[in-house]
């Protein structure tokens, strides 16, 4: 769900997330609050800083676009233009983050890496990415996040399986897992939201 702000920044608000705010931004800031995931694409304002309060984080730009999880205690921002100030609230301590940079605040710490994560906007573009070489494992987490599903394997083994290189565009969740199961000679049950991969026996 697409929503304008007054400063004529756009929040895309992945389900179960919701944001409030005031009608005008009155103040030296526009502030925010702000909980579950959400793309933002911020109008620049150099003389009023955006300010987003989300679960003990807190988001300073002046005009950026980034994606930001906030829920349970955990929060994660990935910029993808521009430069953002991400700071956890319950230490003070802050890292700006840049195009491709990545920030985690998990337990009060929060720390930087590169983004490697293909797929962190699937939910918002509808397409998966999975290049060669990844591992079943991080393939099924993946799979977990776009389609609100379990995946268990039925032996570990499973998950270090590579995959060759696959892009899907919002296509149906049993057509991925047929065609990963038959390059892998695997076989799959689906009951409710919980999906179970074994091997086939020979």
């Amino acid at each position: 769900m697409e929503h304008k702000l007054p400063d004529g920044s756009v929040i895309t608000l992945n389900k179960f997330s919701s944001i409030s705010y005031s009608k005008t931004f009155k103040g030296d800031t526009r502030s925010i609050e702000f909980e579950g995931e959400a793309y933002f694409d911020v109008a620049k304002d150099p003389n009023k800083p955006f300010v987003i309060n989300a679960n003990g984080a807190e988001v300073k730009v002046l005009g950026t676009a980034f994606n930001l999880i906030a829920e349970h205690g955990f929060a994660e921002l990935t910029v993808t233009e521009g430069k953002v100030q991400f700071s956890d609230l319950s230490d003070n301590e802050s890292v700006v983050l840049t195009v491709g940079e990545r920030g985690k605040i998990v337990d009060g710490r929060i720390t930087s890496l590169k983004n490697k994560d293909f797929n962190f906007l699937s939910w918002k573009t509808k397409k998966l990415y999975f290049k060669q070489g990844e591992i079943l494992k991080n393939v099924a987490s993946d799979l977990e996040r776009f389609y609100n599903v379990t995946v268990e394997f039925e032996d570990d083994s499973i998950e270090l399986m590579p995959v060759s290189e696959h892009s899907f565009d919002n296509d149906d969740i049993t057509y991925i897992l047929d065609l990963f199961s038959t390059l892998h000679n695997l076989k799959y049950t689906i009951e409710d939201n919980k999906i179970n991969i074994s091997k086939v026996s020979e």
